[in-house]
């Protein structure tokens, strides 16, 4: 028996329900704007059953145009770069903030007061054309878009603008103390794949790579000359250097967008068994952002060097990680942050790296 009108009327509301929500999880979950888009283009070929789709935003602080897209359902392609990224009727669409709708193909526009991109889908001759319907429903899904685009370019302008405090502040912690600097260009790489290993939300990953760049501001307090000292510390000078922690979180403390990072840089020298500072936290007390900052750390110190202790090459290190599982470092880090050392792309840059030091 066919359906009653009313009864398509609550599925496709249903369906439009779900696709939103989808749409929403994907800006709640994506860490840059290749993760956005190609949810979004993910979402637009399984609601409409495309075999091309694509997203092309307006990015004018940067680069014009960002371009992904979706063909043949498995192939995606993302571009930058001016207008020639754009098809003739993507052209005229930003133009003139109008839908183009035919039987193959529908192009909406994304608009939040301004056309910030445009969205098109296309069907091949094998499969059913599209109705009206089809483009009330991306319409529809294109104003949802459009707000969470909006937000996202806010949140990157936002990063930027933190980032570039940060820079900031560690370009001074850096001249002051050289030997605190964190070698990022692999710590980036290090951090996306411990993320996965423990689940890590956007917010905590960003957190941790706040604390990478800015865990030594303490030292800034400390004399300069025994952060240079090579001879080994006496202990009293010992005690001195254990006080950065907690004065780098003072320093820190009034700027809002870094306080999600002072946890993980005032407990980043706790130990395992409870033996570190400046509280004396043992196993899960430790923050786990911080548990991971005390092995990335450790490990940059071995393998670069510090001026009272020599650089380790890259197996010795590993090997040093292993033997203090369980007493300085968390075991179920050392493992992930190994095999993580392991993996091609991180393994290669250290080892260039490496030969330079």
């Amino acid at each position: 028996m066919p359906k009653s009108n009313y009864l398509l009327h609550i599925e496709r509301h249903k369906e439009i329900f779900d696709v939103i929500h989808a749409i929403y999880r994907i800006a709640n979950s994506a860490f840059t704007a290749k993760d956005l888009l190609s949810g979004l283009l993910r979402t637009m070929q399984n609601s409409f059953n495309a075999n091309h789709c694509s997203i092309v935003l307006s990015y004018p602080n940067r680069h014009p145009f960002i371009k992904f897209t979706l063909k043949n359902k498995r192939k995606y392609q993302l571009k930058k770069g001016g207008k020639s990224l754009l098809t003739k009727k993507e052209k005229e669409i930003f133009n003139s903030g109008r839908i183009y709708f035919t039987k193959k193909t529908i192009v909406v526009p994304l608009i939040f007061i301004n056309t910030l991109g445009v969205v098109t889908i296309k069907r091949g001759a094998s499969i059913h054309p599209f109705e009206e319907n089809d483009k009330q429903f991306l319409n529809i899904l294109a104003e949802e878009m459009a707000l969470v685009v909006r937000n996202f370019q806010l949140y990157e302008e936002q990063h930027r603008t933190i980032i570039g405090t940060v820079k900031a502040i560690t370009g001074f912690v850096n001249r002051y103390a050289p030997t605190s600097s964190i070698h990022a260009e692999y710590i980036h790489k290090i951090l996306k794949e411990l993320g996965k290993r423990f689940r890590l939300t956007e917010s905590q990953l960003i957190s941790l790579e706040y604390a990478t760049l800015l865990h030594d501001t303490g030292k800034i307090e400390i004399p300069q000359d025994l952060l240079e000292k090579s001879d080994p510390l006496t202990k009293e000078e010992k005690e001195i250097i254990k006080k950065h922690p907690k004065k780098g979180a003072e320093i820190l403390k009034n700027l809002q967008a870094l306080r999600p990072a002072i946890p993980i840089i005032l407990y980043h020298h706790e130990k395992y068994d409870g033996t570190g500072y400046p509280s004396g936290l043992r196993k899960k007390q430790i923050p786990l952002e911080a548990r991971i900052m005390s092995v990335i750390d450790a490990f940059d110190a071995m393998v670069f060097g510090r001026p009272y202790k020599k650089s380790l090459n890259l197996e010795d290190a590993i090997k040093e990680l292993e033997k203090n599982k369980g007493t300085q470092f968390d075991p179920e880090i050392v493992d992930a942050f190994v095999k993580t050392l392991h993996s091609k792309e991180v393994k290669k840059y250290l080892k260039n790296k490496l030969k330079k030091v």
